[in-house]
């Protein structure tokens, strides 16, 4: 799994146009706003389809080792898949069930998370210091 974590002032989306795999959500998870939090951007892999649960638990350890620089934010999960190529991605089934997946092992009652599968209109505004952005991989055993 690919992950791109950023600190965020803001994030504000709007999910616009829903796709064939798109789960079905209630009108006011359509646009929300957030505020100071860990925005974590992620893309599933064709190796994660092997030990999905194991992916998210790693992912969860870099997203746990991240907050010991920034401090304790919100976690607001968002479904990317544009940080691999086509050949690289899951199924849409994998990436489907990552959400929840990553939601159980991150825990805690602080993670939300943006639609998948929705074509989504959005905007960040990044904290701006030397670890505000963080790029990693995880890959189960």
């Amino acid at each position: 799994m690919r992950l791109l974590l950023i600190h965020v002032e803001s994030l504000h989306y709007e999910a616009k146009i829903d796709t064939p795999i798109a789960v079905e959500i209630e009108e006011e998870e359509r646009e929300r706003e957030f505020g100071e939090s860990l925005l974590v951007l992620y893309t599933t892999e064709r190796q994660d389809e092997a030990n999905p649960e194991r992916s998210a638990e790693l992912a969860s350890l870099e997203i746990e080792n991240y907050m010991s620089k920034i401090g304790d934010k919100p976690v607001i999960l968002f479904p990317f898949a544009f940080l691999v190529s086509r050949e690289e991605k899951s199924s849409s089934e994998t990436a489907a069930k990552m959400g929840k997946l990553l939601r159980t092992a991150i825990g805690g009652t602080r993670v939300s998370a943006v639609p998948f599968g929705w074509y989504k209109k959005f905007s960040i505004t990044s904290m701006g210091h030397k670890y505000a952005v963080h790029s990693a991989r995880v890959m189960p055993d």
